[in-house]
């Protein structure tokens, strides 16, 4: 007597599928990596929006004119304006910058978009001023 032996069964995934807990349970793993990496991609952007070095660079005074508007330099050694150092250091919260100098204090807001970022003054309020990047203002001017 020849003794034979029984496979087990196999299942594919075809019928794995086809169970409906299963189906559902990789939909929700499916949406829920889109949505991880959606949400990595926003913070993402938004971290290189109120990145200090963002705010890094020569800004020139906008609506006002050549021969009289203001530059402001903001990076690592200080806060320049017009040449003159200001300040050895300034606060950015990624939405404001606020520097401490002889004769008081300024703040700035970071405003536009990423692609044409722009500084507001908020304090003092006059005269208004708005700054935006050297690199930008060129590009404008052609």
């Amino acid at each position: 007597m020849t003794k034979t032996t029984q496979k087990p069964e196999s299942r594919t995934l075809l019928s794995f599928l086809t169970n409906s807990h299963h189906l559902k349970f990789i939909c929700v793993v499916i949406f829920s990596l889109v949505v991880s990496v959606i949400l990595k991609i926003i913070i993402d952007s938004y971290y290189r929006f109120v990145a200090p070095d963002n705010v890094y660079g020569q800004w020139v005074e906008i609506d006002a004119p050549s021969f009289q508007s203001e530059k402001l330099t903001l990076g690592q050694n200080g806060v320049f304006r017009n040449g003159r150092l200001i300040a050895t250091q300034f606060d950015f919260d990624g939405e404001f910058v606020t520097i401490n100098h002889s004769i008081g204090e300024s703040i700035y807001k970071l405003a536009g978009t990423y692609v044409s970022p722009q500084l507001h003054r908020v304090h003092p309020p006059l005269p208004q001023q708005r700054f935006i990047l050297k690199k930008l203002q060129d590009v404008k001017k052609d």
